[in-house]
């Protein structure tokens, strides 16, 4: 009968089960949210950096596209010059 007596659940045993459930519950969703928190923040960080990358490539393809824009332009006045100066002599 002793031995049963030590078996029974008393409602401290009960509230005391339940406290530490409950703690470890706690702790649990602390760790999953402080996991959750450094994802996203991985997350930002790249999505940043893929900005960053982004802008940097279009000023690259805008100074190359400038740059072509100039040497043509520059090549179509040399030819339009050679143009008109040929066309001048005959």
């Amino acid at each position: 009968m002793g031995q049963s007596v030590n078996q029974l659940v008393t409602v401290e045993r009960f509230e005391a089960g339940i406290a530490t459930l409950l703690a470890r519950i706690d702790a649990v969703h602390d760790g999953l949210h402080a996991r959750v928190d450094a994802v996203h923040v991985e997350f930002l960080a790249r999505i940043d950096s893929g900005r960053t990358e982004m802008r940097a490539e279009i000023a690259r393809s805008l100074l190359i596209a400038v740059g072509v824009m100039i040497a043509a332009n520059a090549l179509m006045m040399a030819i339009l010059g050679v143009v008109l100066t040929s066309g001048a002599s005959l």
